[in-house]
């Protein structure tokens, strides 16, 4: 392993700094983002887990070093112990570089133990002399439990976090907390000190570096320098000859028996590698542990980040009662009904309100009505991005804040006006929590319930069997997808999204040469309150940790300028959508999977929802019902398909989907009173749309409640009561904004009272919402050819062909117009001599 040869060692005693000279170069900043390594920090840290290495864990009787066993030799030249460490702080970047690492970071990996193989998720936070270790068990290992309940069990005996505060250490094992002893203490922060960033030490008091020489690590030409820090045992550095990198270190270390110092020493060695360029220095992602000569340990880092300051208060040993930590998990519920996440809170003591939950937001966001209501104290300014620029918001501190059952104190806040967002979904809201709350605890999401759990990010065991990935920073998690098994995307996990989204230069991949893709566009709503234009395309598969998800629809900036943009390069404009580099994975992607959002280790869990399967055979009989009402108007299929689908919302208890089908009973029993003209099923049609509205209410689903609003207020129109319908109608757009059908329905309204371009208003956003609607595609042939453009006409019915190729309605009218030249001669200023009373199949 080493060749061996005597040397004369050539000193350099730094306990005084006067009178030295020392060659100081200039730093090299090598930019790679966030994403590197701190592995000059984790080597020695590998020793830090919920049980000690074998090796190191009782006395060995073998005493002898590496260090001595790796003898070294002059060269012909004489050698000066000052030049081989300039040299080597230059290839690190330099001395601040390097000791950034120390002052202020965070890395995450794995840690991989040689004994047993389990591989533990690893997190490693330094700042000063402070530094915090947290270990836990990899998803993937949890698999091999025998049960459940076995594999979550081990999950939480894994689960360890190990901290220095500065003065006194703490050990936390599946949630139970321990002081250290001073022995293990020592013994752990000794290892600590004893890694590549030694070299910063270089010309500090106390520290004495020796130039052993020229020798061989493992066939790699190398210097030994010999660094001792006073009151302990040397470390040996071996630089690499070439580029001055450390390539392994070695020193003797007492043995730890429990808690006290045994009475031997143990020669330990850690072998880095796989250097990568992280915040302007050079880090070894790879690092392997020896001890007597027997590899212990390995760790692979993932990222690092030196940019984030690291919370003071993550080395303070854990306490219950403080601001952000729980003694059991709490569940809030939220609504989802219009695939936003909205929790009922309080802030101040004040009545109940309104809050999104959304990752998106690195802040959380007080509405500036609701901040001067509960006179909430304003400081300072804060600039946030917003999608069409930067929006100035004032800073504030929320004194008590309550989520449900979940309470917490000096809550810091941005003070914003939301009053565009509070429009857009039909309600007053209050504020938006953003991942300065959410991060403090261990959240999961369970959009079929739908309930938000809080648990303690420590103590709290994580899923046993989930598909792991990781994200890049709490306060903007950014994690990887693959489209279509082989387009890497990085997409920002935002539960603040009702749609899923691209940048239009992504978008265009997918877009195709059809115009039809493009055709179609709604209006969205920016942190500014400013409009956007957003379209709509469908990803065939989308995969994430593993999961693949079919057909994903996605919105991107459709305006002219976002597409003009798309072909430039990229750079930031301000807001968020504006960078072409940029997308959004929302609800619409995650309300499939439970999804656990572990901050403590940067990583999404995802499990697949055991409802969904239920609920997407209720879906694939309710969408039968709708086509043979809507489309094929066969009553009797269309009945049998939804108690189809009602049976099996009965058996499984799902009061939500319930409600749903009985408003398309109640649809189904108005349509057969108006085409048969049998009264008896209009008042079959009211009693389900009462017994659907009723227990939509219970369940506090919106959405559902509003469709059936919708469909009840054409059955007042077909009564001639028209003041009913009205007010019917604005209660369900109020409550179902994003529901295709219910602005079809209100287009509907619209279009009998001749208000062509209101109703072109919400059949495009219906047809925004679901491109194959079959009402809202016939009433945009209707209102094109109240437009006179007889070449939308023609668009609208060449989609519906591509939906509907059995359509002979569309079939026989594009002929009718493509032969007769209509299609080619009309234009705005030309009016068409199409027929202009249309009758829409279906409706």
């Amino acid at each position: 392993m080493f060749e061996n040869s005597p040397a004369q060692p050539i000193v350099a005693r730094t306990n005084s700094t006067g009178g030295r000279k020392v060659f100081r170069s200039r730093s090299r900043k090598i930019d790679s983002g966030r994403d590197a390594a701190l592995k000059a920090l984790a080597a020695a840290l590998l020793l830090v887990s919920s049980s000690l290495p074998p090796a190191l864990s009782q006395d060995s009787a073998g005493t002898s070093s590496a260090t001595a066993a790796a003898s070294a030799k002059p060269g012909a030249e004489e050698l000066k112990v000052d030049d081989v460490i300039n040299r080597a702080l230059t290839a690190y970047g330099g001395r601040d570089a390097l000791a950034q690492l120390e002052a202020n970071s965070t890395a995450y990996g794995k840690q991989t133990s040689s004994d047993s193989g389990q591989t533990l998720v690893y997190r490693c936070e330094r700042k000063g002399n402070k530094w915090r270790i947290d270990l836990d068990t990899a998803s993937a290992e949890s698999g091999d439990a025998s049960t459940d309940a076995a594999a979550t069990a081990a999950a939480s005996r894994a689960s360890t976090s190990t901290a220095y505060d500065g003065v006194n250490a703490w050990q936390s094992v599946g949630g139970e907390v321990t002081n250290l002893s001073p022995d293990k203490l020592l013994w752990l922060d000794e290892q600590q000190q004893r890694q590549p960033t030694l070299l910063g030490k270089f010309g500090e008091k106390g520290y004495t570096f020796i130039l052993l020489g020229r020798t061989q690590y493992k066939q790699i030409p190398v210097y030994s320098i010999e660094v001792t820090k006073e009151g302990t045992s040397p470390t040996t550095l071996f630089l690499d000859q070439n580029n001055y990198l450390v390539v392994a270190s070695s020193y003797d270390i007492d043995s730890i028996a429990g808690d006290a110092k045994g009475t031997t020493k143990v020669p330990v060695a850690v072998e880095y590698s796989e250097y990568r360029p992280t915040a302007g220095t050079l880090v070894p992602f790879k690092q392997v542990q020896l001890s007597n000569t027997k590899q212990v340990s390995q760790l692979e880092l993932s990222s690092v980040n030196t940019a984030t300051a690291v919370d003071e208060a993550l080395f303070n040993r854990p306490s219950n009662g403080t601001a952000y930590r729980v003694s059991r998990p709490v569940s809030v519920p939220f609504d989802y009904s219009q695939r936003e996440i909205v929790v009922k809170g309080r802030i101040n003591g004040s009545e109940e309100l309104d809050f999104l939950l959304d990752t998106g937001a690195s802040d959380t966001i007080i509405d500036r009505r609701v901040a001067a209501e509960h006179y909430l104290t304003k400081f300072g300014q804060y600039d946030i991005a917003a999608m069409s620029g930067m929006v100035t918001a004032r800073s504030s501190s929320i004194k008590r804040m309550e989520l449900g059952n979940l309470l917490m104190n000096d809550v810091p806040a941005r003070i914003l006006d939301l009053s565009a967002q509070s429009r857009q979904m039909g309600k007053n809201i209050a504020g938006i929590i953003g991942t300065n709350v959410i991060s403090k605890f261990l959240v999961t999401l369970d959009y079929a319930k739908p309930a938000v759990v809080f648990a303690d990010i420590d103590s709290t065991a994580r899923p046993a069997k989930a598909a792991a990935t990781a994200f890049t920073q709490k306060q903007a998690p950014f994690v990887k997808v693959v489209f279509n098994g082989k387009d890497e995307q990085v997409l920002l996990f935002d539960t603040g999204a009702a749609f899923n989204h691209i940048p239009p230069n992504v978008a265009q991949k997918y877009l195709g040469s059809d115009p039809a893709n493009v055709r179609h566009s709604t209006e969205g709503t920016g942190l500014d309150g400013r409009p956007l234009q957003l379209g709509t395309v469908v990803v065939d598969t989308v995969t994430i940790g593993g999961l693949p998800s079919r057909k994903v629809s996605f919105t991107f900036p459709s305006g002219a300028e976002a597409l003009k943009a798309a072909t430039k390069s990229g750079g930031r404009e301000g807001g968020f959508f504006q960078d072409s580099r940029l997308g959004i994975l929302g609800n619409p992607f995650f309300q499939n999977f439970i999804v656990t959002i572990d901050y403590k280790f940067n990583r999404l869990l995802l499990q697949p929802n055991p409802i969904v399967k239920l609920r997407a055979e209720i879906e694939q009989a309710l969408n039968t019902g709708d086509e043979k009402l809507v489309v094929r108007r066969d009553f009797r299929l269309a009945e049998l398909a939804y108690q189809k689908a009602m049976m099996i919302a009965d058996s499984s208890h799902d009061a939500k989907e319930q409600a749903r089908l009985s408003g398309r009973l109640g649809n189904l029993r108005r349509v057969m009173a108006k085409d048969l003209n049998r009264p008896e099923h209009a008042k079959a049609a009211y009693d389900y749309f009462v017994r659907g509205q009723e227990k939509a209410r219970s369940v506090h689903a919106q959405d559902v409640e509003g469709r059936i609003l919708a469909d009840w207020s054409l059955l007042y129109v077909d009564n001639g009561q028209l003041t009913e319908a009205k007010q019917t109608i604005d209660r369900a757009l109020l409550l179902a904004p994003q529901d295709p059908n219910v602005n079809v329905d209100i287009a509907v309204h619209l279009y009998k009272q001749r208000l062509f371009p209101e109703a072109q208003k919400y059949i495009e956003k219906a047809l925004f919402l679901d491109p194959n609607n079959w009402q809202a595609l016939w009433y945009q042939v209707k209102l094109s050819e109240n437009f006179y453009d007889t070449a939308r006409v023609v668009a609208t019915l060449k989609e519906i062909l591509r939906f509907y190729p059995w359509s002979k309605t569309a079939s026989d009218k594009l002929r009718s117009l493509t032969n007769s030249g209509a299609a080619a001669a009309a234009s705005p200023s030309s009016p068409s001599p199409v027929q202009r009373n249309v009758v829409i199949p279906g409706h």
